[in-house]
C-alpha cells in the first residue's frame, strides 16, 4: 500500500541583500526570490511612504532601476509572496510572507 503526503507550506524569501547603497542615477535590482510548496503566484513589490502603501510591480522577483533618484527612488520597499495552503483544518487558505529591503541613494548636495 503506497500512501503519499501532500505537504503544503507559506512562502520562504530568500533576499539577495537587505540593505542596497547605491549612488545616484545608478541602475540596480532588489531581488527577492520566493519558494514553496505548492509555488507562489504572486510576488509583488510595495513601498511605503508618509503612511501610504504604494503597489508598484506584480509577479516579478526583481525590481527595476534604471537611474535611481535619492528623492524618488530612496526608501523601503517591501517584497510579499503569497500562496495557497492547508490550515489545520485542511481548508485552504492564503500563505504570505513579507521582506523588507531598504535602498539608500547616495547624492551630491546640489549647490542653489
Amino acid at each position: 500500500k503506497l500512501i503519499i503526503f501532500s505537504f503544503k507550506a507559506e512562502p520562504r524569501i530568500k533576499l539577495e541583500r537587505s540593505v542596497y547603497e547605491v549612488d545616484e542615477f545608478a541602475s540596480v535590482q532588489l531581488t527577492c526570490l520566493s519558494d514553496s510548496t505548492p509555488l507562489p503566484f504572486l510576488t509583488q513589490w510595495r513601498k511605503y511612504k508618509n503612511s501610504t502603501i504604494y503597489d508598484i510591480s506584480s509577479n516579478n522577483s526583481i525590481l527595476e532601476f534604471k537611474a535611481v533618484k535619492h528623492n524618488e527612488n530612496a526608501g523601503t520597499y517591501t517584497c510579499v509572496s503569497k500562496n495557497y495552503m492547508n490550515d489545520s483544518f485542511g481548508v485552504e487558505k492564503y500563505g504570505e510572507k513579507k521582506a523588507e529591503i531598504e535602498l539608500n541613494v547616495r547624492f551630491k548636495p546640489q549647490m542653489n
